[in-house]
Order: C-alpha cells, then structure tokens, then sequence
C-alpha cells in the first residue's frame, strides 16, 4: 500500500518537473540559444575575415525623412546629428513632415534652418497621422535613397553612410533597417525599465532581427530608422495610413506585393529616447502586439496556415508569440492548481527559483553575446558592461512584457485599434467594468435560483 503511493509520488512528481521544465525550455530558451549561437558564428567568421563595411567611395543623393508632431524639445538634436554625420550636407535632401503639431513647431523648425544653413531642409505640412507625413514627404523626395527616421532620436554619426552602404553593396535589396538602441546619454542611474530596455533593444537587433534577415524573414523594419530604394518605394502602396502597426505593413509590402528582399544593417545605429516608465512601456508594447496581428490580418491572403509553420517564419512567429502565449498562461496557473492537488508549495516556489535561474542564465549569455559583437571602445559596450545588473532583472522585465503582449492580444479580438487608443488606466477601467458585470450577471442567477 505504502509503496503503491510512493510510486504514485514519484511518478507525479516527474511528471511535474518535466512538464514544468520542458514547456519554457521548448518554446523560448532553445530557440533563443538557436538564435544566439549562428548569430555568433556568423559575426566571428566575418571577423575574423575582415570583411567589414568599409566607407563610400562615391555618396549618392539620398532623402531623409522626419515626420514630426509637437516634436519641437527633440528635432534640434536629431538634425545635429545629421550635420554631424559622415554623410556629405550636399548630398541630403531633408523633409520634415509636420502632421498638425500645436507646440510651435514650425517657428522651431525655421529656427533651426538658420542654425545649420549648410543643410538643404523643407518643411511639409500634412494631414495628422505619421503615415500621411510619410507619405507626402515621399511623394516630395528626389534622392536615390529614402531613409525614414523618428524625430525623437539622433543618428550615430556613421549610420547615414553605413546603411547607404549596404544598399549600395546588395543590390537585391529593396530596403534595409538600421539597428535602434534607446540613447544610454539619458539613462540616470540604474533605472530599472530604462536599462533593462537597452539591454532588450541589444538582444532584439544584434540577434533577432540579424538573424532573421538571414533568409529575408525580417517582420518589421522599425519605422524609427529605415531605407529604402526611391523607385521601389513607389511601386508600393507606401505606408497605410489606417494602421498602428505602418513600418510593419511596409515590410510586408516589401517583400511580399513586390516579392523584394528585406535586410538589416546591424551597424548603422540610430538612438532613440528610453521610455518613461511601465505606462509608457505598456502603451508601446500594447500596440506593438496589436499591430502585429492587425499586419497579419490584412496580409491573410499569404496562406497562414499551421501546416505551413515550417515553410512559412510569419506562422512560425505567430505561433511563439500569439498561441504559446495562451500556454504559458495556463502553464503559469497550473502552480495553483497543483497546489491544491496537495502537491507541496515548498517544490513549487523551487521550481520558480529553478527557473529563474535558467532564464538568468540564458540572460547571461546574450548579455556577453553583445559585448562580443559591441566595438572595443563603443560607449554602448561599456554602458552594458557597467550595467551587467540587466543579467538579473531581465527575466523580471521579460515577465512584465509577456502580460502587456497578452493584453495586446486579447485588446486586438475585442476592440477597434487606434494608433495611441490604450492607455494603462483604460485597460484597469475595462477590467472593472467586466468583473462588475459579471458579478451582477452571477448575483441575478443566485437570486433566480434561490426563489425558485
């Protein structure tokens, strides 16, 4: 009798640790060590075949443009770094978009031409919205080149130069994104969200979006820094002005209307603002999720179908960061659940202790992974490296992140999306307004029994 329940033990508690383990292991850290360990490889056999983007020969006339709304505290810095930039003043055209500001803009922006009358600058005025200035400072471009970049964010010097480059070095390519790093000029202390956002903006471009260029399987070319080729611009629908998600929708364009390849120039860097805070996390992150599915939705025609998750990376990806999230979910329950099978607490609090580890471990290796590939004597190698605090709280983050996407998703099946519609406070009010309903719904049903 005794061994009968100590088999039962034995057998449940295997059971649990190989389920409680193999779930995060399948769906997020063997992918990501994938993900890590080619990226690598490829960058060390580059090295160490000194094949590094070189400097232009010859700089061809490009277009930069700046879509701007109540951007007047930011665009002084952003057109200094283009007058600081390696790329030739006589070969920019620069287009600032202004999409309706109310803060004056305008006297700011004929402020600043009188500062840098070396550059060659135009101010649009457009109807309100970021596609709509994108679209009407395209329609005003005469460079070679289109490079779009985000008003609250400075270029690195270089980045101009590097990311014409690799356009001009792969001529198969319709468009390429530059790499985004929030600006560690304006991280203050150890700010938890604001540095362990770096360290996310690091493992994001380095690896993620390295390695899905690999094979022309890039989601997204982020709106903050992009170029494009003028004349296959053209040839699309350019960017949607009724969706959250426009860099996203471009990128599918891309690649799939005009059947173009997608690539990514991990060394021209443009370096945006860190965000505020969680608020400001969540509304990012809340709306990036819905912009995915919103994209996916309006590309349904490219066959997204389970069948194809090995062929086709956008079912792939749809799969991890969509239905898995639902798993994750359910797995994360489960704890209480097992508890109340009298499954003992003390080995479920260890097994969260466990598994923070391995997160932190794989944290650990992604963090040396970006000192790697970061230049010897960049600022933002040793901003990393002073921080390696990240290692610890980026699991923490990673879990604050999974709920917002969750939100996102959830937020996408239910309501109408706007572009900046979601607001934390909204959500908590929602909530509210469910739980509210649904507790009078129950509390009319007892009633209706109890009468009865």
């Amino acid at each position: 009798m005794y061994l009968g329940n100590d088999l039962k033990k034995t057998i449940f508690d295997i059971f649990f640790w190989m389920s409680w383990l193999t779930i995060p292991f399948l769906i997020e850290v063997i992918p990501k060590l994938y993900v890590e360990f080619i990226v690598l490889k490829d960058y060390l056999l580059k090295k160490f075949n000194f094949d590094e983007i070189g400097k232009l020969k010859e700089f061809p006339f490009i277009t930069v443009i700046i879509p701007v709304y109540n951007s007047s505290p930011t665009l002084w810095e952003c057109l200094r770094s283009i007058n600081s930039s390696t790329y030739p003043d006589e070969q920019i055209q620069i287009i600032v978009a202004d999409n309706e500001s109310g803060d004056g803009l305008r006297e700011t922006f004929f402020k600043i031409q009188k500062h840098f009358p070396n550059l060659m600058m135009q101010y649009v005025n457009t109807q309100k919205g970021k596609a709509s200035a994108l679209n009407a400072a395209i329609y005003r471009s005469v460079g070679s080149y289109i490079i779009n970049i985000d008003s609250d964010g400075r270029l690195d010097s270089r980045a101009l130069e590097k990311i014409v480059k690799d356009l001009e070095d792969h001529p198969d390519l319709a468009a390429t994104g530059g790499t985004v790093l929030t600006d560690q000029k304006q991280i203050k202390g150890r700010s938890f969200f604001k540095t362990t956002e770096f360290f996310e903006y690091c493992q994001i471009f380095f690896f993620g979006r390295k390695y899905a260029a690999r094979s022309n399987e890039l989601f997204t070319m982020s709106g903050a820094f992009a170029a494009y080729r003028r004349d296959a611009l053209l040839q699309t629908e350019m960017y949607n002005t009724g969706s959250i998600a426009e860099d996203t929708d471009l990128t599918f364009q891309v690649r799939s209307d005009l059947e173009s390849k997608v690539g990514y120039c991990r060394d021209a860097i443009f370096y945006t603002d860190p965000i505020d805070g969680f608020e400001s996390l969540y509304r990012q992150r809340e709306r990036w999720q819905r912009g995915e599915l919103e994209v996916v939705n309006n590309f349904s025609k490219l066959n997204f179908k389970i069948k194809n998750f090995f062929n086709n990376f956008i079912v792939r990806q749809l799969v991890f960061d969509n239905t898995f999230a639902f798993m994750e979910v359910i797995w994360l329950f489960s704890s209480i659940m097992l508890i109340s099978m009298h499954l003992s607490a003390t080995i479920v609090i260890v097994s969260y202790i466990l598994l923070y580890l391995v997160y932190i471990i794989l944290a650990l290796l992604y963090w040396i992974g970006c000192l790697i590939i970061m230049p010897s004597q960049s600022k933002n190698r040793q901003f990393l490296k002073a921080n390696w605090q990240v290692i610890f709280t980026y699991p923490a983050y990673s879990f604050i992140t999974f709920w917002i996407r969750l939100i996102g998703i959830i937020d996408f099946f239910t309501k109408t999306t706007k572009w900046n519609d979601q607001e934390l406070k909204t959500f908590f009010k929602r909530i509210q307004r469910i739980i509210k309903s649904d507790f009078e719904a129950l509390t009319e049903r007892v009633i209706r029994w109890w009468q009865n």
